[in-house]
This record gives C-alpha cells, structure tokens and sequence, in this order.
C-alpha cells in the first residue's frame, strides 16, 4: 500500500533546507516532490503499478499519474504494448477463456475535462466535500445543443461559461444546459469536489472528481477499438507512473518504502550542500534499497517468454533443426 503525500513530507521536514521548514511551506512541498522524483527514476517498484477502471460507450478516461500503459486486460482479455503510441494487442495467454483478439486502444488527440461525458444536453452540477470558504467556485465552459459557445453574467460580471459555488454536501446546478465542455477551472479547495450531470427528465449521473489542489485539470482518453466491443468495460491497466504537479496531504503517492524517502532526502539536501562524498554515498545506499525492495515484492515464480504469437517457432510450418552428422533431423 502507497504511502501519502503528507507522509512523506513529515519524513522530510528535517532535510529541506538546512534545519528544516514548516510543514505548510511551498518549499517543503517542493522539495518533497523533488525527493520523489528521485527515488522513482532510481527505480523504484512504486513506478509501475495496477489501475483499475471502467470504460463507458468504448472509452476511458486515464488518470493524471498513469504516464505509459504497459499491459492492459479488457474484460478478460490480454495484450501487450506494441509501440509507444499506446496500441494494445491480444496475444495468447493462460486465461481458461481466452479469445483470440486484436483489441486495440488508440489515444484520441483533445483534451478531456471530465472523467466521463454527459448526455446530449445536461446541467452541471458541484459537490463539496468538506466544509468550504464562501469564495470556492468551479467554472465549466462550453456549447449548447445548438453549437453556441455559453456565456453567462456572475455578479454583473461576464463568465465564459457558468460559475458555480462550491458547497460542502449540496449540489450547486447550473442554470444553462451544456451539450459539450471546452474547458474548466475550480479554486483550490479543502476537500474534493464531485460534478455531476442532469438531464431534462432529473436523470442525473457521475462527471468526476477533482483534488483540491486541481485548479486547471485535463484528462487523456483512450478509444477501445475491439469488435462488438461493450458499452461498459473493466480494465485492468499495468502502467508506468509519473507525479502529478501537486498533491493534497492526502493524496497516495507511487512510493510506499518510508526508509528509501528518508535517505533520497539526505541524498538530496547533502548534494545541495556541496557535500559531494556523502551524496555519492547515499545515492549509493539508496540503489541498494530499491533494489532489495524490488526483489522482496516481484517473487520470481518463472517467467514467460514474450512473443509475437503469428511469427513465433511454434506456428511457422517447415521448421527442422539439423542436430550432429549421423543423427539427421530433430
């Protein structure tokens, strides 16, 4: 299990600067995310990790912290990475049901606001979390049914889009009915705040949910190209992961050894003292720990040789080897 942001900081508190800064301070922060950083691109476990998620009508939303998916599972169905724009293909695996396949998914090219897409007209609607400031507010932006991009006034003052308060357990609706959203910005908050859509029937739904410290958030989408594929789908994603900009003190982080934190801390507050000895030392420490990490968590019960099934030895008629002279064929 993962660790939390405002752990890590705790861990840290001693090494950022030269005695310390206050745990509320942008600098601990940053430092902390540096710490991090480091630690993942030694090579941490942390960095490749399982997300699960459901696709709706053949796409799903990629959270921020999945950078490169590596190994996918669609509704029981197995493919690998065949290049780095993110295409999957089934091969044969030791699923019972397995079904021979050629899923795909292709990332689509625009920016995504929300996790999932609302109907064809729909009010948005806020949700807090936690107990707000009077001046929390979301913004949504966007067309209406006709195409028309939506303005509206706040205060007497013009919105592209809708203001919307923020309010801790009461959905704040917006007046205007969206068909397509361009864009969205929310205050920084003191807990997550969760949108949701309604349509003219009051049929509502789930849109998504954003962090408190998200201010401009956008998603990548991936397309589910697979035959008959369903409207709703679990996926199983395998992918290496990458820090997001800024994290909530409850936020998890891809890094769960507390003593690898607390030595890439010493690490880096000794390299930025010019005490280039100990940091050489600790960075050295420090690739011995992730390493015993890795080998303690990736038990090695045998693993399979990967291959294209179409061209492997296997399906290719006509294959002898020639064994020792006098023995003929094998």
């Amino acid at each position: 299990m993962s660790t939390t942001f405002g752990k890590a900081k705790k861990i840290l508190q001693p090494y950022c600067g030269l005695s310390g800064k206050a745990f509320d301070s942008p600098e601990l922060d940053e430092f902390t995310r540096k710490v991090l950083e480091y630690v993942i691109i030694t090579g941490s476990p942390g960095a490749e990790m399982l997300f699960e998620l459901c696709s709706a009508k053949g796409q799903v939303t990629l959270p921020y912290e999945l950078q490169t998916p590596l190994k996918v599972l669609v509704n029981g169905r197995v493919g690998g990475v065949m290049d780095r724009w993110f295409e999957f293909r089934s091969r044969p695996n030791n699923c019972d049901n397995y079904i021979e396949c050629g899923d795909l998914l292709i990332e689509n090219p625009n920016p995504y606001f929300t996790v999932y897409d609302g109907p064809s007209e729909f009010q948005i609607g806020v949700k807090g979390n936690l107990a707000e400031k009077s001046d929390a507010y979301a913004i949504f932006s966007g067309f209406d049914i006709t195409g028309r991009e939506i303005f509206t006034q706040h205060h007497g003052r013009p919105v592209s889009g809708e203001h919307l308060d923020v309010v801790c357990n009461q959905i704040t609706w917006s007046n205007v009915y969206f068909s397509k959203l361009s864009g969205f910005v929310k205050s920084r908050t003191n807990g997550y705040v969760t949108a949701y859509w309604r349509d003219r029937r009051g049929n509502q739904g789930f849109l998504s949910d954003y962090s408190p410290v998200d201010e401009a958030p956008t998603y990548r989408r991936l397309k589910l190209n697979i035959p008959n594929c369903p409207e709703y789908a679990k996926l199983s994603i395998i992918g290496r992961t990458r820090l997001k900009e800024f994290y909530a003190e409850n936020d998890r982080i891809p890094v769960d050894t507390l003593y690898s934190i607390e030595v890439a801390g010493q690490q880096v507050k000794a390299q930025g003292t010019n005490q280039t000895k100990l940091a050489q030392a600790n960075d050295g420490f420090l690739q011995q720990l992730v390493e015993r990490d890795a080998n303690h968590k990736n038990v090695n019960n045998g693993k399979s040789i990967e291959v294209f099934y179409h061209t492997s030895g296997g399906t290719i008629k006509g294959i002898v080897r020639r064994g020792i002279k006098g023995r003929g064929r094998i």
